[in-house]
């Protein structure tokens, strides 16, 4: 393992001699990367891969989670074991350190970090809906299920139950409708259930 370590090291040198400058390894490509394109984190100085860490915050906004974390880990070693081998210890805990909201507003996209500021708004607001038209987020009030969308680009309603389900009706129109037709639905169902059977008795 000692003979490992000590290749690993001899190809860092090789490739900063190659590179020029000081790299830093990023643990999601797993490669080396000069400084100039790396980021470094605000709350916890660790570096990633400019594009890598700004793609894994991406990733995770999208999923919906507005509190990403800091994974880095550095993987150490210590002398032991049989005959004074290097044996390598366990990894340490992740930094899981929560990355700073100014640094997702640097790394991501414009959308992205639109998205991101309206799934923090939604966490916040348990009344908060989104509008259907143009997805600003707003606070609407459940005794009073119209609501208008504040965007002045937009200014559409929806509604707070049905979002815009029922433009132009009420709640109970439109509930009513739907009643009806899951009438017509298991109707037509049963009809058709009743011929299979009846078919399959010839």
């Amino acid at each position: 393992t000692r003979h490992v370590s000590q290749s690993f090291a001899l190809s860092v040198e090789i490739v900063k001699s190659h590179l020029g400058g000081e790299l830093v390894f990023c643990p999601i490509c797993r490669e080396f990367e000069g400084v100039s394109k790396t980021f470094k984190l605000s709350g916890c100085g660790h570096r990633y891969c400019r594009c890598c860490f700004a793609s894994y915050l991406e990733c995770k906004i999208c999923e919906g989670q507005i509190k990403p974390t800091c994974f880095y880990s550095e993987e150490k070693t210590r002398e032991g074991g049989q005959g004074g081998r290097t044996t390598p210890v366990i990894i340490p805990p992740p930094c899981a350190k929560l990355v700073e909201e100014s640094d997702i507003q640097l790394l991501v996209r414009a959308e992205t970090w639109a998205k991101y500021e309206r799934f923090k708004f939604q966490r916040k607001h348990k009344n908060a809906r989104v509008c259907p038209w143009c997805e600003t987020p707003e606070l609407g009030d459940p005794g009073q299920p119209e609501m208008e969308c504040g965007n002045e680009k937009c200014g559409k309603q929806f509604c707070y139950f049905h979002s815009n389900a029922h433009v132009g009706k009420t709640c109970t129109e439109y509930e009513q409708r739907m009643h009806e037709e899951n009438l017509k639905n298991q109707a037509m169902i049963s009809s058709i259930a009743k011929v299979g059977r009846e078919g399959g008795r010839e």
